[in-house]
């Protein structure tokens, strides 16, 4: 089975296409780097998003997702660094904020899970994996008491799973 577009050309190749084509436009490599990332390519796309940010400083999404492939890549370092790029810009990004969390906890950064995680609960009070993470750094930092509370409100977390009723 061809996927879909034209000529048969996949998501992938019609993206490196457009990036060769538009070498100056950050948009079509943050577009490459989300084709590689959806196919698992994370070398390859973090290469596309960092070509994006040194375009487009202020394309915060390509930060986000920079920082996302580079947690994958187990660069929390760099992680934390794409991170903070994107939050300096724009602060009430959630994933972000949830990528920092993740990287501290690999990190060994008890606080760092705390305060990371209270801002995705802050932007999301119904983060089921926020309010876990929370009370994963929060008993990594003595404090047993609030970690079960918050292990409690990650179980009773809406998640948008609800079933329906009948007429």
């Amino acid at each position: 089975m061809m996927a879909a577009g034209s000529g048969g050309e996949s998501t992938v190749e019609r993206c490196e296409k457009v990036s060769q084509e538009r070498p100056d436009s950050a948009a079509a490599q943050f577009n490459l780097g989300l084709a590689y990332t959806r196919k698992g390519r994370a070398e390859r796309a973090e290469k596309a998003y960092r070509k994006a940010v040194e375009l487009d400083p202020d394309l915060v999404e390509a930060w986000v997702n920079l920082g996302g492939v580079l947690l994958l890549r187990w660069d929390f370092q760099g992680c934390l660094d794409a991170n903070r790029q994107a939050i300096e810009r724009q602060e009430d990004l959630l994933l972000a904020h949830y990528n920092m969390g993740q990287a501290c906890l690999y990190l060994g950064d008890g606080e760092g899970v705390v305060r990371s995680n209270q801002r995705v609960i802050e932007l999301d009070p119904n983060h089921a994996a926020g309010h876990y993470f929370l009370a994963v750094g929060l008993l990594a930092t003595q404090h047993e008491p609030e970690a079960r509370l918050e292990l409690a409100r990650a179980m009773e977390a809406d998640t948008g799973d609800h079933p329906v009723q009948a007429d």
